[in-house]
């Protein structure tokens, strides 16, 4: 089935309409960084409004630096006195403590970093500022006839904060669905010597290997300034939707992810049933398909997680991949938990697990190998939040997956890092690059220090 951006919007939406009913989407507008005394006595926060172990992240001061030489002053001015940095971006997607330097600390926020520094039409490549977001960047690209062939599900991503944590879209074909592996150069600020200024601009363009670990950094290796990404000539998706039982999902959802370039799976397990969605990429002179930059803005809408506060629930947020190898297993173990509990998940018989393929990546934390990745929503209100934390282990422990670095809880990530064969290069960049650990902090010392 085939047809216009409105048709596919309501189609999405009730596919999806699961996925809307327990964040804390109204704290999106809120200020990530709030001070009480111009740029001293500062809050830090996220977009869900409160992070997972309930605390709050307070700093002595936040930078809004709107040009680069004005971030490496920044840098160089903090790196001088010995103070922890860390980042934050325009509304705070990451769901963990990634943006919080500590009470002494320095946050600097890339909301004036919002330019699109240009597009190559001919090299097919796009430059921006790591504050531009995903909706801009499409836009940016969209208007030089060029498409970003993947991307994560919600618009209001920075780029700069997507690509820190991994984020993705839905794919195993040709390069996959993570956005950093369209990465082909980055200009990051780190902290430097005293000869040097005390900051300085570190160009890594494709072919440098600490690309690989530049390119998914979970923001502890300075701040990145600018990205350029590869494109592709603008295309149409024709899109349809199956909704089936789940009977067979454990053989289905695997065979699912090489039929279809950009296809996902709702799983409604109150519901005995899952929303198959068929995406593929099509010619421009087909008719009744939608552009890859329209598409976008109809994805949100759907499949996005971000959701309407819900008095004062605590979302439990979980995103984590199973090699595709073991996805079937882990289903089968996952229906025999819910068949107990069906209204486990936020929304009761609405209650849905987003299924999207992840293909294995270069990055240093990125996936090692094809993965299917879960994401779930729980309500800490719903009485039974050890059900999907049940679920949650066991896919961790049982089925070696690794958790989202965007998403899910701190126990989540206790051992994770190990489960990355090349943490330990990444480490080696790490120390080149910020050897006193400045843009280090009590999360990623404990997470993601190997």
């Amino acid at each position: 089935m085939q047809g216009s951006v409105g048709v596919h919007g309501i189609l999405l939406l009730a596919a999806a309409a699961v996925l809307t009913q327990c964040l804390l989407a109204a704290a999106v507008n809120t200020p990530v960084v709030q001070c009480a005394s111009g740029t001293t006595k500062c809050t830090v926060t996220n977009a869900f409004g409160a992070f997972p172990d309930g605390s709050t992240c307070h700093v002595a001061a936040a930078a809004f630096p709107a040009t680069e030489e004005e971030l490496v002053r920044v840098v160089a001015g903090a790196a001088a006195s010995g103070t922890k940095m860390k980042v934050a971006t325009r509304l705070g997607h990451n769901f963990m403590k990634l943006s919080c330097p500590g009470g002494d600390g320095l946050v600097i926020s890339t909301n004036a970093l919002n330019r699109v520094v240009g597009v190559n039409a001919a090299r097919m490549e796009i430059t921006v500022e790591s504050g531009v977001t995903l909706s801009e960047l499409i836009d940016a690209a969209a208007h030089a006839g060029l498409a970003l062939p993947h991307a994560p599900y919600w618009l209001d991503l920075t780029v700069g904060g997507l690509l820190s944590t991994g984020a993705h879209g839905s794919s195993v074909s040709g390069k996959g669905g993570a956005v950093h592996e369209y990465v082909t150069g980055m200009r990051v600020v780190t902290p430097a010597p005293a000869s040097e200024g005390y900051a300085k601009v570190r160009v890594v363009n494709a072919g440098d290997p600490d690309l690989d670990a530049v390119k998914v950094s979970l923001g502890v290796l300075g701040v990145i300034s600018q990205v350029t990404l590869a494109l592709q000539p603008l295309f149409n998706r024709s899109v349809s939707f199956r909704r089936r039982g789940d009977g067979d999902l454990a053989e289905r959802a695997v065979a699912f992810a090489g039929e279809h370039e950009f296809g996902d799976v709702v799983w409604y397990p109150a519901r005995g049933e899952a929303v198959f969605r068929i995406d593929d990429r099509v010619a421009t002179t087909k008719t009744n398909t939608i552009s890859s930059g329209d598409f976008q803005n109809v994805i949100q809408s759907s499949r996005s997680t971000e959701q309407q506060q819900h008095g004062d629930v605590l979302p439990f947020q979980a995103g984590i991949s199973v090699p595709l190898s073991r996805a079937s297993a882990f289903i089968r173990d996952a229906q025999r938990l819910l068949d107990m509990n069906p209204g486990a998940l936020c929304g009761g018989e609405n209650g849905g697990i987003l299924i999207r393929y992840v293909k294995a990546s270069t990055a240093y934390l990125g996936k090692t190998e094809d993965s299917v990745e879960f994401d779930t929503t729980s309500c800490r209100h719903d009485g039974d939040a050890a059900m999907p934390e049940e679920m949650e282990q066991m896919a961790l422990r049982k089925y070696g997956g690794v958790p989202h670095w965007g998403k899910n809880r701190n126990v989540a990530f206790d051992g994770a890092i190990a489960k990355f064969p090349k943490a330990g290069e990444f480490m080696k960049v790490k120390d080149a690059y910020d050897p006193d650990g400045l843009f280090s902090s009590e999360w990623s010392d404990a997470y993601a220090d190997a």
